[in-house]
């Protein structure tokens, strides 16, 4: 077959088969008849596709009620399949195939055949038996290619919010993809909800592939092993591993999760910072950020997955080698480090930068606390230099003879002043907070409300910084007006997210039934217009030259019944004609 054309093959009861057999099996394709070894082929090679047991995986369920469902694979030798099933009795029960070249079915464009009225097979319109009596079919187009503004991003954001019995199931998806490429991925979906008309596999395998497509197989690199896209809508059976890599099925009768295997907890960060991605920005977007990283350029998917992880979340991935070899970090400022706690515990800076005061002493005598969660650890005292925890240690004296702030001699300008240590102690003089605020301002916080540029400038926009790591550092740190910032700029920026979404929502929304709409017309008005076909063109042709023949033959008769009435009263044929002529009522 050439690589533009996809033919189409439809299996049903008949007697025979276009393989001289009764029974079920193909009876009606596009292909031509001295196609008979290439049909058989993919006879063979679509038989798990169509002998899926319904009955016995679905126990008193009417036959009539079996989903409608969508199967599709890709062979080694480059071909692949898309299959329309309708499960039912062996008599009426019947299957509609796509067959061709595997990189015009590849997902995208396997949405494309589906959505488009023309090229999507219908149940209750079966072709007639027979070779050559379907339409064969081009190279579709992708679906992104052909969608309308908005709904891109609007399918996008539906994937990303896929439920299955109000569980999300998008994320440990990509997360047991991502932890084992190589082994299928089965969500357990229940038969009332499995009909291709609701849409929910559809969202999930696009969601899906828009995630993983850059990561698993990219075009330049080497693919996952054990990575394919094959899929099925559902499946009466989903315990044998050669079936489609990704498939819905009947959920076991011992469990109520759509997921039959937690997914890891190791790579489930990773996937739901990705879902969150393709919810918030889009899969463009999305692409975008992988190809800024350079993800999709990696060589081997281990190191396309690392990229991800060191990007995502660069905790999961310990390097005892190399920290080894790294020269231990200097002192970084709170809002730089992950844990605002252990920031806050470094030793604060000489008036030169350099050794930070009270390190021998808290080299001589270091005081340990009991190990707590982190939550719970009491926060170090302003002038002090914290000790580390220590989680075998027993915890800290009671009374260590610091002298209580309300029994310091204040200075000059009225504040407590600590006493002149007599020997090395850990104490030393706590930083002017208030003085050098504005120097502390966080990176991306430069905009200061003018009302307050007396008050020590603190920053007030928190837009696109996180909130609650803002929140702790001004409470251990900061003045208190910038903790009721803080307060008020979280609920301002919910307020907005939730408003922003509100809009995207109406916005994607109308544009999806604009396309509807477009789409409908479209439909409407092609069968009046211009839908001449092949198969339409062929038959209109026949139609118009049986009327021709017909016309020849009342012409040939006519002459006939002329030639025989002249002899008969001896006038010519002419003289006939005239004769007629002369007696028709002209007026």
């Amino acid at each position: 077959m050439p690589d533009s054309t996809y033919h189409q093959i439809h299996f049903a009861w008949a007697e025979p088969t276009l393989l001289g057999r009764n029974g079920p099996g193909p009876a009606a394709t596009s292909l031509p008849e001295d196609e008979l070894p290439a049909l058989r082929s993919w006879r063979d090679r679509l038989v798990p596709a169509l002998t899926a047991d319904y009955g016995a995986a679905l126990p008193g369920t009417p036959p009539s009620d079996y989903p409608e469902t969508l199967w599709s694979r890709a062979y080694p030798d480059g071909q692949a399949a898309l299959v329309y099933r309708w499960p039912g009795e062996v008599h009426r029960a019947h299957a509609c195939a796509i067959v061709g070249p595997a990189h015009g079915l590849t997902l995208p464009r396997v949405l494309s055949l589906h959505e488009n009225p023309r090229t999507r097979p219908a149940e209750s319109r079966p072709p007639g038996p027979g070779w050559e009596t379907m339409e064969p079919l081009a190279v579709p187009e992708p679906w992104e290619a052909t969608a309308a503004p908005g709904a891109q991003r609007n399918r996008d954001r539906r994937a990303a919010e896929t439920t299955i019995c109000g569980e999300p199931v998008l994320a440990g998806a990509v997360a047991a993809a991502l932890a084992h490429p190589e082994r299928p991925v089965r969500l357990a979906l229940e038969p009332e909800h499995a009909d291709l008309w609701q849409g929910l596999q559809l969202r999930f395998l696009w969601g899906l592939h828009r995630i993983l497509y850059d990561v698993l197989t990219p075009a330049d690199a080497l693919p996952a092993a054990g990575w394919d896209w094959s899929f099925s809508t559902y499946e009466p059976l989903l315990g044998p591993d050669d079936g489609p890599h990704t498939a819905f099925g009947p959920p076991p009768a011992d469990t109520l999760s759509p997921r039959p295997a937690p997914p890891p907890p190791d790579f489930l960060r990773v996937a739901e910072a990705l879902v969150s991605l393709l919810r918030e920005e889009g899969g463009d977007a999305l692409a975008d950020h992988l190809h800024e990283r350079g993800v999709p350029d990696a060589p081997t998917f281990t190191e396309r997955r690392d990229l991800l992880r060191d990007w995502l979340d660069p905790r999961a991935r310990p390097r005892p080698a190399e920290e080894a070899e790294r020269p231990e970090p200097a002192p970084r400022p709170p809002w730089e480090g992950d844990d605002a706690l252990a920031a806050q515990a470094l030793p604060d800076l000489g008036p030169d930068d350099g050794e930070p005061q009270g390190v021998g002493a808290a080299e001589a005598e270091e005081p340990v606390v009991e190990a707590l969660p982190e939550e719970d650890r009491p926060l170090p005292e302003p002038g002090t230099v914290p000790a580390p925890f220590d989680d075998d240690a027993p915890g800290p004296e009671p009374d260590d003879g610091v002298p209580a702030a309300e029994d310091l001699p204040p200075d000059d300008t009225g504040a407590q002043q600590p006493p002149a240590p007599d020997g090395p102690s850990r104490e030393y003089p706590a930083p002017a907070f208030e003085s050098d605020y504005a120097s502390e301002t966080l990176p991306g916080t430069e905009e200061i409300r003018p009302d307050l540029a007396g008050e020590g400038n603190w920053p007030t926009q928190y837009a696109d910084l996180p909130l609650a790591r803002l929140e702790r550092w001004h409470t251990r740190r900061g003045p208190e007006a910038a903790r009721v910032d803080i307060v008020d700029a979280r609920a301002a920026v919910r307020a907005e997210r939730a408003e922003l979404q509100r809009v995207r929502g109406e916005r994607d929304d109308y544009h999806a039934e604009v396309q509807d709409l477009r789409r409908e017309v479209a439909r409407l008005d092609q069968s009046w217009i211009d839908a001449d076909g092949p198969l339409r063109s062929r038959r209109r042709r026949r139609r118009r030259g049986l009327a021709w023949t017909l016309a020849l033959l009342l012409a040939v008769l006519a002459a006939a019944a002329g030639l025989e009435a002249g002899a008969r009263y001896g006038r010519g044929a002419l003289d006939l004609l005239a004769l007629a002529w002369a007696r028709l009522p002209l007026g």
